[in-house]
Parts: structure tokens; C-alpha cells; sequence
């Protein structure tokens, strides 16, 4: 525990915590990871907000707020005394995720900093995504369906400004997120912050609904030629609400919902011309099956995958003369029948196609959720390897046209506060 932390003279309690209300760069990570670290040591809740509230006298500054300007160094990120106020300042996303690593560590025992306290550090995480491998980028990412048992929805004030951080800091050409249900648009400012940062929704034509599902692009990349929604129907069950195996069928032809659905995207390179296809799914989980395991739910994705997916992909490529990029939580590891279908129907693992690899499992543990400061606050790493992976990215590729650079399960310190899933990513180029 502590007891005693002080910033010039003035205790830590008469200090606010403030990040830029356009931050983009993981600056609220660091303000919350702060803030909980206080909460946690000295029972203190210092007030944390944007800078579109009051200046107070005393506050922690962390990023570009409309308080200070302060200089940015390339590769570095700083943490000062300047006046009454503690200044924190870093170059980008994973400066401010070592910022959010440092802080804790410099008030992880009693100190009191002088005024004229200045450190500098140069930004060490190692990340191979960290500058992109090719020509193009695509990313997938089951956001969670934000639902604790007996406490409705729990987002937190802030958690769509996580997701931004981690997309802002990857910047894709091309993203899908599974779990998107309507609550993530409704509860969370994350659509109007993605369409201030310059992304648009793939809307799928003649849709009016709100995908579960979405497709999001970078108009300043690529131009959108097609959209489509695949529906997968909804599931048949019995009086229990749980799936009846075995059956002939377990979908519906059609649904008037977006749960059991895919997204998918024709685009042209602004820059090159060069076209691909991007498709965003989410196939079933375990959880609408009588005992909840992969061994009853695999029927139910191989009829999604066969009656419904594999068709509407080689359409795709046969229409538009494209390679199709098939990505989002499979729930289904490789080595399971939704895979095995897909190989057998001719598309290719982009992990096994990809030069580059990392051997992280893309699922773990459940975000930490504080009630005290309505904020996501901690989360687990994944510990296993990609075996029990169910988050994929497969290709329909015929003409062999997609080269892979790099595939890789993002295990940023943030992803943990956002979801119980790891975003899978893609660099790739197109094969002249």
C-alpha cells in the first residue's frame, strides 16, 4: 500500500487525471491504468476525465490535452514536472502503452517528486505489426459481448476509445469485429470516433439492420465496389433454447437477425487498381449446443460453412475475379471440422501461407471490470499457442494471387481490457 505520494509539494489527492478528448493513441489506457493503480494502493479515486472539463489547478496531463502543447519525440515518451502539473507525453500507441507500464512503477512506493522532476525513455516494445509488411493490411477482432450475469451491459464510459486506440495503432485497410451487438453502438461513442478517424462501414446492399458482424474500410486506401450480407439463418432450437443434436438441419433458410451472418467486401486499391475481397464472420458457438462442447457445436458450423459461406465466397471470386479473405472468430481451432471443410473446399490458412508468424493463442480470459470506476481495469494474456486458436483468417484464392507476409495474434497489454479475444491481423500483397 501507499501512503505518501507528492508532486511538487501538493498531495496526489488534489490531483485530477486528464487525457485529450481526440486521443486516438491509447492516452485513455494510460489515464485509467493510473487511476486503477491509485484506486487499488491508497483507496484514492482521482477524478479522470477529458480535457473538454474544467482545468483544475493540480492534474496529471497524459498526451496532447488543450492544457499543454507539449513536444513529442519520435521513438520516446517522457514524463515531467511542469509547474503544478505532471506532464505525460509519448510518440504514439506503444509509447503510451509503456507509458501505462512505467506510470505504476513510478508511484509503486511512497516518493514525492520535485518540480523540476523530468524522465525520458526510448519506446522498447517489440511488435512486428508495429509498421505494416506489405501492400496491404487487414485485422479481425471479437470485441465480447459486453454482458455480466445480473449487471445488464457493463462497457465502461471509455471502452469504445480502446478499440479505437487499437485500430488507430495498427490502422488497417480493412477491419471486421465480431460480438458488435447493438449496445457496442448504442453504449459506446466507437462508430462516431471511427468515422472522426476516417473509417467508414461496409454496408451491405439493400441492408437496413445494424450488422452484429461489421466491415469497416479506409476510404483513403480503398474504394468500395460491393457489399454483401451472408445470412446463415437462425438456429432451430427446442424447448430447452439449446440446439437439438443431432438433426438434418439446425439453421433457418433465412433470419431477420444479424447474429448469424457475414459481411463481405469487394475493394480496389486506390493506389494500385488491384482488387480483394474481405469477408467478416462470426460462425456458432458452443454455448446454444446441450453441453456446450465443440465436439456437439462442430455440426452447426459445418452447416454454416458448407450451406451458406463456401458458396457465397466462390461467387464472390467468380464474379469479380478476386481473391476472398475470410476472417473473424471461427469458434473452431484448425484442426476441427469448420477448418477441414474450408481446406477441403480449396481455401488456404493465411498463417500457413504467411512468411512471418507468431505462435499466440488468440483467446484468453475475461476483462476486469470495476464497478468504483466503470472502467475495464485489467485482463489476462493469452498463454497457450496458436493450436487453440479460434480466431482465423482464411483465403479463397484460386489464381494464387495473394502473397503472405505476415500473420499475427495481437496480445497488446490493451487487448486484454477490451475483450477476451486477440485481434488476428494480415499484411499481405497482391502477386503481379
Amino acid at each position: 500500500m501507499l501512503n505518501s505520494v507528492t508532486l511538487a509539494g501538493i498531495s496526489i489527492s488534489d490531483f485530477q487525471i486528464v487525457y485529450p478528448e481526440q486521443g486516438n493513441s491509447a492516452e485513455i489506457f494510460a489515464a485509467i491504468v493510473l487511476q486503477h493503480h491509485f484506486h487499488q494502493n491508497m483507496g484514492l479515486i482521482l477524478p479522470t476525465h477529458d480535457d473538454s472539463h474544467p482545468a483544475s489547478r493540480y492534474e496529471i496531463l497524459i498526451g496532447h490535452t488543450n492544457r499543454q502543447d507539449p513536444v513529442r519525440e519520435k521513438g520516446a515518451y517522457s514524463v515531467s514536472m511542469t509547474g503544478e502539473r505532471l506532464q505525460v507525453v509519448a510518440d504514439g500507441f506503444f509509447g503510451y502503452q509503456e507509458v501505462a507500464t512505467y506510470l505504476p512503477k513510478l508511484f509503486g512506493e511512497d516518493v514525492a517528486l520535485d518540480s523540476d522532476f523530468s524522465y525520458r525513455s526510448d519506446i522498447h516494445l517489440p511488435n512486428v505489426m508495429a509498421k505494416r509488411n506489405g501492400e496491404y493490411r487487414v485485422m479481425f477482432h471479437n470485441v465480447w459481448y459486453h454482458y455480466i450475469s445480473g449487471k445488464s451491459y457493463r462497457f465502461g464510459v471509455h471502452n469504445g476509445r480502446y478499440e479505437l486506440s487499437l485500430i488507430m495503432g495498427y490502422h488497417p485497410d480493412v477491419f471486421g469485429m465480431n460480438e458488435f451487438f447493438s449496445e457496442w453502438r448504442r453504449r459506446t461513442d466507437l462508430i462516431r470516433l471511427l468515422d472522426e478517424n476516417g473509417y467508414c462501414e461496409a454496408i451491405p446492399e439493400g441492408e437496413t439492420r445494424e450488422m452484429y458482424n461489421p466491415l469497416f474500410y479506409d476510404p483513403k486506401k480503398v474504394k468500395l465496389l460491393h457489399c454483401r450480407l451472408v445470412n446463415y439463418g437462425d438456429l432451430i432450437v427446442g424447448d430447452d433454447k439449446k440446439a437439438i443434436i443431432p438433426s438434418e438441419r439446425y439453421y433457418t433458410d433465412d433470419s431477420k437477425y444479424c447474429w448469424h451472418t457475414a459481411v463481405a467486401g469487394v475493394f480496389e486499391s486506390l493506389e494500385t487498381g488491384e482488387r480483394f475481397s474481405v469477408c467478416n464472420t462470426h460462425l456458432e458457438s458452443n454455448t446454444f449446443v446441450p453441453h456446450q462442447t465443440a465436439d456437439e457445436g462442430d455440426p452447426l458450423r459445418a452447416e454454416q460453412v458448407t450451406r451458406k459461406l463456401i458458396p457465397a465466397m466462390k461467387e464472390i471470386v467468380e464474379t469479380y475475379d478476386v481473391p476472398v479473405i475470410v476472417g473473424g472468430d471461427y469458434n473452431s481451432v484448425v484442426s476441427r471440422i469448420a477448418c477441414k471443410l474450408l481446406y477441403e473446399a480449396g481455401f488456404d490458412n493465411t498463417r500457413d501461407l504467411a512468411d512471418v508468424k507468431n505462435p499466440t493463442c488468440s483467446c484468453h480470459g475475461f476483462p476486469v471490470y470495476s464497478d468504483e470506476l466503470d472502467a475495464y481495469v485489467g485482463g489476462t494474456h493469452s498463454c497457450n499457442g496458436y493450436e487453440l486458436s479460434i480466431d482465423q483468417i482464411f483465403a479463397l484464392d484460386p489464381a494464387k494471387r495473394i502473397k503472405a507476409n505476415v500473420y499475427h495474434t495481437l496480445d497488446d497489454d490493451i487487448v486484454g481490457y477490451i475483450s477476451d479475444h486477440c485481434p488476428v491481423l494480415l499484411d499481405f500483397t497482391i502477386k503481379k
